[in-house]
């Protein structure tokens, strides 16, 4: 079984030979569970664990945590383990202050200069000292100014505090970067990819 975000001909970094291969296979898009499932599971989980949930508790959940079948299964989890240690009853106001922090927004959520460095380098091979360093090879001038454009666009830093990270370079030498970045997202598909692929990678630190 191969998992992915994406079908296999949407895969750029992947060898065309396996791409097919993949193709050859059943290709079956899995997506959140509707209202309906989520409800189910959620009954299914507590009549495991040996607990009935109120109607309205069940529904509460089933409306506000869509994300997917790991997130719905830890909520009933966490639910079960507040009222075990508080031995308070479960009713809607248990189950809010249980998932409160589920429910935060990812966009919330700030990643830092030194992660999303990491995530760069680790996309293109590349070592954090090369990446931040004075390396001019092309494959490294270019990780280098993905790095800027996705620290600007997912970062409060300013130009001249992103240039600090690069070994003190000038915020002229930031903005460039990342207007070069921005260009050839429009007229290169596989710098877009790249971007996306990226920033997922990064996002999946904070999940």
């Amino acid at each position: 079984v191969f998992t992915a975000d994406r079908p296999p001909k949407e895969m750029l970094k992947l060898e065309d030979r396996l791409k097919t291969r993949f193709e050859w296979g059943l290709i079956a898009d899995i997506q959140p569970p509707d209202y309906e499932t989520r409800m189910a599971i959620i009954k299914n989980k507590a009549i495991r664990m040996g607990v009935e949930l109120p109607e309205a508790v069940l529904q509460y959940i089933a409306e506000n945590i869509t994300a997917n079948v790991r997130q719905i299964e830890g909520t009933v989890n966490k639910i079960m383990a507040l009222r075990d240690l508080e031995g308070s009853s479960i009713d809607a106001a248990t189950v809010t202050r249980a998932v409160r922090d589920m429910f935060k927004d990812p966009s919330d959520i700030m990643p830092t200069s030194d992660v999303i460095i990491e995530e760069v380098c680790n996309f293109y091979n590349i070592e954090d000292s090369a990446l931040r360093g004075q390396g001019r090879t092309k494959d490294t001038a270019l990780a280098r100014q993905v790095a800027m454009y996705l620290i600007r666009e997912m970062t409060n830093l300013s130009l001249k505090e992103i240039g600090r990270e690069f070994e003190n370079r000038d915020h002229t030498t930031v903005l460039h970067s990342i207007e070069r970045i921005e260009k050839l997202k429009k007229s290169n598909p596989e710098i877009t990819e790249v971007i996306k692929d990226v920033r997922a990678n990064i996002n999946a630190r904070y999940e």
